[in-house]
């Protein structure tokens, strides 16, 4: 039986890290274990463990649209881009077909906020 699960450290500080932090390892099991108590007693195979990146942007929402002339940019979703794809992908065209979304205002999306201070805070983001 394999079972994956994991969980983010909001103690790690921002930068980049390459490689399993095993040292993070220790917790995400004991987190685990609260939560699923019948998995006690059975082994770990440490080869099996693997870590991903998890790309976030510094307000844990995306950005979307054109950045310049010719470079339009749906990024930086926070581990939410699978959730967001359909409509994301929609407003990516419109803003193509039209030279702006139309579902959709997406100013507050803009990379733009980060040089204005104006990140968008949303306090609902999972």
């Amino acid at each position: 039986m394999h079972l994956l699960f994991g969980r983010s450290n909001p103690e790690e500080p921002p930068g980049f890290r390459e490689g399993m932090d095993w040292g993070w390892l220790g917790p995400t099991l004991e987190a685990g274990l609260a939560r699923f108590p019948f998995l006690e007693g059975l082994s770990l195979d440490r080869r099996a463990s693997w870590w991903g990146y998890y790309e976030m942007t510094p307000d844990h929402n995306p950005i979307l649209g054109f950045v310049e002339e010719g470079l339009l940019v749906a990024a930086g979703f926070s581990g939410h881009g699978v959730q967001q794809a359909a409509m994301v992908g929609r407003l990516m065209a419109e803003e193509v077909a039209f030279g702006k979304a139309q579902s959709l205002d997406l100013t507050p999306f803009r990379l733009r906020r980060f040089w204005e201070g104006k990140p968008l805070r949303e306090r609902g983001v999972v």
